[in-house]
């Protein structure tokens, strides 16, 4: 048996020894460059597919790579590509919800992505939900990163617009409303609007009708005209070469109008009956009631005369109707006469209680 001496068995230990080291080394090395290879292959494969139109098949592919290799370069870049292809198709879309699921995918991917986040605000603002889209830049920006700051100002340049012209709607809503309500909300919420200063004055008028006359002596003058000049059409008709048929129409004009302007001039005087009165006004709305009714009546008598029954003679009917306005005429110039008068009386004595 061969012994050799102990420095000759260290020596040989010393070259047998590292053999197996360096051959694992590689092996490992090797095993790594093939890893490599396979990620980037499949980050190739997914680009390829991006390009033939395949975005769901890129995603699968990326999200492979991501699941294998977590830790990778490849997969850093993985989350990077199917970041951006999402949200290049959250921008192309033609369909709203399709553009949000981009986008929401796109978030999945980059949780801290600010461009994938401001889209999805201003995906809002397109689908009008403006309260959405303002919650959406207050709260949901925040943690994020590299936002755009063009399409912030565009959400909230959108939002503000909307605000500003909800409120010029409310606004013009308040300002024609009747209600007293809305009168004292329009002055609280916008108090240096013109609107609120209009208020004010509705307010001022509403309280006494003294203030608020001419709201009511102005549509009744105006009906009490319109009157005197049909009745004085009347009255100056020398002949006629209209037809039956013709005069049977105009006859009925004339009764559709009498009845809208009847129903005009009794709210009218509903509003005077429940309108506030200060001291010393009864007689005042007494008087102005009085005045309404006169007005209301006569147009009601003139809706009534020119009402045909649907089976009268057209004949009779074109007598009696024509019969019934002159009648009417002469009746209205008289009522209008009365009614300048009391309406006189009304202005002046709101202007005695009002020099008190």
């Amino acid at each position: 048996m061969d012994f050799a001496p102990a420095h000759k068995l260290e020596q040989r230990a010393a070259k047998v020894g590292p053999v197996p080291r360096r051959a694992g080394l590689k092996a490992l090395l090797f095993a790594i460059a093939l890893s490599c290879n396979a990620q980037k292959k499949q980050l190739d494969v997914a680009s390829e597919q991006h390009e033939k139109g395949q975005l769901d098949d890129a995603l699968t592919t990326l999200e492979v790579l991501v699941h294998e290799a977590p830790k990778s370069p490849e997969a850093e870049r993985a989350q990077t590509l199917a970041t951006s292809w999402l949200i290049a198709a959250g921008d192309t879309g033609s369909d709203r919800t399709a553009r949000r699921l981009r986008l929401e995918q796109a978030l999945k991917w980059s949780p801290k992505s600010g461009a994938a986040q401001a889209r999805l605000c201003l995906l809002l603002v397109e689908a009008k939900d403006f309260t959405a889209a303002r919650r959406c830049v207050d709260e949901k920006l925040g943690d994020k990163i590299d936002v755009p700051p063009e399409l912030v100002e565009r959400v909230r340049t959108a939002v503000a617009a909307h605000a500003s012209a909800e409120a010029d709607a409310e606004r013009r809503r308040w300002a024609a409303s009747r209600s007293a309500h809305h009168w004292k909300a329009l002055i609280e919420k916008y108090p240096e609007s013109a609107e609120a200063k209009a208020a004010k004055q509705k307010l001022e008028r509403r309280e006494s009708l003294c203030a608020d006359l001419e709201s009511f002596t102005k549509p009744l003058r105006d009906e009490v005209e319109r009157q005197k000049r049909l009745a004085a059409l009347v009255t100056a008709e020398k002949g006629d070469d209209s037809t039956q048929g013709e005069r049977i129409e105009g006859l009925e004009m004339v009764g559709r109008e009498a009845a809208a302007r009847a129903r005009a001039i009794g709210d009218l005087k509903g509003d005077v009956e429940g309108h506030p009165v200060r001291a010393g006004e009864e007689p005042v709305k007494q008087r102005l009631e009085a005045v309404a009714q006169l007005v209301a009546d006569s147009a009601s008598t003139l809706e009534d005369d020119m009402e045909r029954h649907p089976l009268e003679n057209l004949d009779s009917y074109d007598a009696q109707a024509l019969a019934a306005l002159k009648r009417w005429a002469a009746q209205a110039q008289r009522m209008a006469s009365r009614v300048d008068k009391e309406l006189k009386r009304t202005e002046e004595a709101c202007a005695s209680t009002q020099s008190r």
